[in-house]
């Protein structure tokens, strides 16, 4: 009697161990997105290159406090994301934002955390406030290209013109600044086979599609306008 208990024991603890096992696996790590609020207002007359030249220091950032890290974007020709860490100050409820290398452990600033709402501030005490805009699991990548298309979508309608997705006759996009372009404002859709360029010209926003399309912006070249209308 006493060695079956002992084997339904171990069985049980065997068991209890795979679910949770199972159950750590399956649990996703939340990530909370964060947009810059002045590259928020400036999208309701321009576009996402112009935005993020004009929004002063970053843009857009992706926070993880589970493994305590922080992915940031500035505007800037040689830099994409930036990385730094994390480290909870339980006083004062805040995290203090560090460089990556933890031998020179420079502190860049501090960001406290509200559900709609994050304030940075800088090592100057210059504070910048962040919205919420969504979360997803982990990933080593800042997604906004959809919310750059939502922001723009509420642009369009404010100017009484049809969504992004209703002009294109296409769903499932996503817009941002493309480097790799020459800065351009790129439009592409799900499935990556079509691709459009937004620009502002004379008070003008134009559409227009991308006969050919490489990563080296010399090979790219425009096609007829499809779309232009006073903005």
């Amino acid at each position: 009697m006493k060695k079956l208990l002992i084997k339904i024991g171990a069985s049980s603890i065997l068991f209890l161990f795979f679910c949770y096992s199972k159950q750590v696996e399956r649990t996703p790590t939340i990530v909370t997105n964060w947009m810059n609020a002045r590259y928020i207002k400036c999208l309701k007359n321009k576009l996402p290159c112009e935005c993020e030249k004009e929004t002063s220091g970053y843009f857009v950032m992706h926070i993880d406090t589970l493994h305590s890290t922080l992915l940031a974007l500035k505007y800037d020709d040689l830099i994409e994301e930036e990385a730094f860490r994390l480290e909870k100050d339980f006083k004062k409820h805040i995290y203090k934002v560090f460089t990556v290398d933890r031998e020179v452990n420079t502190q860049i600033g501090t960001i406290s955390l509200d559900k709609a709402k994050m304030v940075f501030q800088d090592q100057q005490t210059e504070q910048t406030v962040f919205i919420f805009y969504g979360s997803s699991s982990f990933s080593n990548t800042i997604e906004y290209s959809k919310e750059n298309i939502n922001l723009l979508n509420k642009a369009f309608i404010q100017r009484k013109y049809k969504s992004l997705e209703t002009i294109l006759k296409e769903v499932g996009l996503n817009c941002s600044c493309n480097r790799d372009l020459g800065r351009q404002n790129f439009i592409w859709n799900d499935k990556g086979n079509k691709s459009w360029i937004l620009q502002i010209e004379n008070d003008s926003l134009n559409i227009s599609t991308i006969a050919k399309l490489k990563m080296d912006r010399k090979d790219s070249v425009l096609t007829k306008r499809i779309w232009v209308d006073k903005w």
